[in-house]
């Protein structure tokens, strides 16, 4: 009895490569937008706060814990995408 089985062969390299395409992409994105965000001066504005925003950190620098914690996040994505690529070709 199979229970799950991948697929192998042009369709997962496809579907790889469009994923690596988009974090790329996002990843694009995500730097911008935090260039934007430290060219742009907080406004004290009576608009109402973003529920999804993270809080902002204090004097404009990046808490040394997240960044290790995001970094350890994406070198596990890429092990994992190697992983399933070197699957692939075998």
């Amino acid at each position: 009895m199979v229970i799950c089985q991948r697929k192998k062969g042009p369709d997962v390299s496809a579907a790889i490569k469009n994923s690596l395409n988009n974090l790329s992409s996002s990843i694009v994105k995500l730097e911008k937008a935090i260039e934007t965000k430290k060219a742009t001066p907080a406004s004290k504005s009576s608009s109402q706060n973003d529920l999804f925003s993270a809080p902002s950190q204090q004097g404009g620098t990046l808490n040394p814990a997240n960044v290790r914690m995001l970094a350890t996040r994406l070198d596990n994505a890429i092990n994992q995408v190697e992983q399933i690529l070197k699957e692939g070709r075998g």
